[in-house]
This record gives structure tokens, C-alpha cells and sequence, in this order.
């Protein structure tokens, strides 16, 4: 054989061996929206949920109440994400809330988050607007989270309905 014609086959090896590499990642990235549990999936808005716009995503807002009976459920895959500081978190949060900071939401959020169906925001005192929270569903939603939610009205609106608080001891 010449040397042109074992270039050419070597050529073509390496385009064959590149070429079913990239089909085995689409069938493993197919497969894993396949297989993803639908009864998580947000639900279009019902009467007690809304949705607001922050730029061109659509966020899914729920009510307290709408998260107390998801965390009720005790549905496996659903992440509460307070992202308030540290301080404060400890001094208040919903139960199985995880703490991660916005100023560290960056470092943290594809190690903490990534094995999760859905994430629901919780801001501290939110005043209504739920600007913070409507800022890191986008984030998290541009990183690749699909089914994230923001509670309507924060930790405020959790206390309002005198559902459980947690509070770390000093």
C-alpha cells in the first residue's frame, strides 16, 4: 500500500472512531431526558400559581401553600434552594431547605444541585417582588436546570401561613 493510501485509512479511522463517539454522547443525552420523571415536570399555572417574566423565561411561581404540599409529598428529586446568607439561614429556613448564598451559587450549584428533578427558590424577606429569586431561576435555568420554580412571596409568605420553621441553635 502506499504511504498516501495509509494516511487516507488512517484518516478515516480517526473520522469514524470521532464520528461514534459523538452519536454514543446524543443516544446517553437522549436517553437521559427519556428516562427524566414526568410527575415533576412545573404544571402549567393553576389558579394559585402565576408566572412572571424576567427577561425571555417564563418563571413558574408557586404559592406557600403549593410547596408545602409538594414537601408534604416528600417527593424524592425536589430541591428547596434558600439562597439567603449564612446568618440568616440559621436563624431561620424551611425544613430540608439547603443554604447556598447567591454570592456562591456559581462554585456550588452543579455539585449540590444536578441530582435534582426540581428546584424551588426561597428568598429570606422577600418584598413581593421576587426579584432575587426570579434572577437565580434564570441562572439556574441558563446552566441547564429545567424544572426550577420560585416560591411566591419567600420565607415571608411561609411564616404567614404558619407552616414549620427551622431554626439552628446558637
Amino acid at each position: 500500500m502506499e504511504p498516501s493510501g495509509k494516511k487516507r485509512v488512517l484518516v478515516n479511522t480517526i473520522v469514524l472512531i470521532v464520528g461514534l463517539v459523538l452519536f454514543g454522547v446524543l443516544v446517553k443525552q437522549a436517553w437521559s431526558l427519556w428516562r427524566t420523571p414526568h410527575q415533576l415536570q412545573p404544571q402549567p399555572a393553576s389558579a394559585n400559581s402565576t408566572q412572571k417574566t424576567l427577561g425571555q423565561k417564563e418563571a413558574q411561581i408557586l404559592k406557600a401553600d403549593e410547596v408545602h404540599k409538594i414537601l408534604s409529598r416528600r417527593e424524592k428529586g425536589v430541591t428547596v434552594l434558600d439562597i439567603q446568607e449564612r446568618k440568616k439561614f440559621k436563624e431561620e429556613h424551611l425544613p430540608s431547605a439547603i443554604n447556598i448564598p447567591t454570592d456562591e451559587l456559581e462554585a456550588r450549584a452543579e455539585d449540590e444541585l444536578s441530582k435534582s428533578d426540581m428546584i424551588i427558590i426561597v428568598d429570606c424577606a422577600c418584598d413581593g417582588t421576587n426579584t432575587a429569586s426570579l434572577l437565580i431561576n434564570s441562572y439556574l435555568i441558563s446552566l441547564g436546570f429545567p424544572k426550577v420554580a420560585v416560591m411566591d412571596e419567600g420565607l415571608n409568605g411561609w411564616k404567614a401561613r404558619s407552616f414549620e420553621i427551622v431554626a439552628e441553635k446558637k
